[in-house]
């Protein structure tokens, strides 16, 4: 499978990492712009909602709804029972067994902790139902209180049956990234690189997005979007960071990752840490024509003035010095 060389993966060792991240460039236009979260991380580019591939499909394709009726109208939907049951389309996944196998085993779990869940959302539909028409202040500011025991459900079921929760979770994960050629490769603690998922109900998902292990420490970095905004690198959590997260390894990325991320620029020293071990010095954003930082040609690797000028390979007439990490040559930046 495709891979990033190590220079890469030392490239982005050297950004700053934080919530937001750092845009990729050519990314505020164009397919990666438009392209949905699970997009991105199932195939490293732009892929159609109704494409067999995307995770919309491969979900309702796997996962089958209930509808709960009216009791006053049995001819009326009164709400939808989401997650109702796994579908028999085994065969129309190959390779997937270990997966389906792993859904079954965990789905009685997950549905039994949200009993209390369905019954809240069952009396607030009842309650929208029973006041139809009706958009006065008073009545929006009713439903809105309705709700209130929905979201307090909706939060306690997290807390009832959640190992079972994230490995189903960690299934129809897996399912999706074999659709669409990936490897999964286990719980992904160990693995360079990750698929991640956020998600506020262990049937679905709102966030994806995949993570990389940087070199020389192994730092995980995560690489995400969402429709219509660009590609971010060097995060430091995956968004929705309220939700749960399940998160699996996978051996490899697609070679449509691989050209994204190649296209990251060497750090800029205002955005970059320095490279040594236990160093946390950061260049900030005043430029400085007496403290020169450090980059490697080579690796992007980036040290302090007080860990580059420790650097070998100093001549008489150059202030560079040798990577010691690559073996490139540095160049000053103030």
């Amino acid at each position: 499978m495709p891979m990033l060389n190590d220079n890469t993966r030392r490239k982005l060792n050297a950004y700053r990492l934080d919530r937001n991240g750092q845009i990729a460039p050519g990314t505020d236009r164009g397919a990666l712009h438009t392209a949905a979260c699970w997009s991105w991380a199932l195939t490293g580019g732009y892929l159609a909602s109704d494409s067999p591939l995307s995770a919309i499909s491969i979900y309702a394709a796997i996962m089958g709804n209930a509808f709960v009726p009216d009791p006053r109208n049995p001819d009326a939907v009164l709400a939808t029972d989401y997650g109702a049951v796994i579908n028999d389309v085994d065969d129309d996944f190959p390779g997937c067994v270990a997966e389906f196998a792993t859904l079954r085993a965990n789905f009685q779990a997950c549905r039994d902790a949200d009993i209390a869940l369905r019954a809240a959302e069952v009396v607030f539909e009842q309650f929208k139902v029973d006041r139809q028409g009706d958009d006065s202040e008073g009545v929006c500011a009713a439903i809105r209180a309705a709700r209130i025991p929905v979201i307090e459900a909706r939060d306690a079921s997290w807390m009832v049956a959640r190992p079972e929760k994230v490995q189903f979770m960690q299934a129809l994960m897996s399912i999706c990234a074999r659709r669409n050629g990936l490897v999964p490769a286990g719980p992904g603690d160990a693995s360079v690189y990750t698929l991640h998922m956020r998600s506020s109900r262990w049937y679905g998902w709102d966030h994806w997005g995949i993570g990389v292990r940087t070199l020389p420490a192994g730092q995980l970095t995560f690489i995400q979007t969402v429709p219509n905004h660009p590609l971010c690198h060097s995060s430091n959590v995956m968004w929705d960071e309220h939700m749960i997260q399940a998160s699996i390894g996978i051996a490899g990325l697609l070679q449509n990752h691989v050209d994204a991320i190649n296209l990251i620029p060497p750090a800029p020293v205002r955005l970059a840490k320095c490279g040594q071990n236990q160093c946390n010095a950061t260049h900030g954003w005043l430029f400085s024509l007496k403290n020169h930082w450090h980059r490697c040609t080579t690796c992007g690797t980036v040290w302090c003035p007080t860990h580059g000028s420790s650097l070998a390979g100093k001549t008489w007439n150059s202030q560079t010095r040798t990577c010691n990490v690559c073996q490139g040559r540095t160049e000053l930046l103030s």
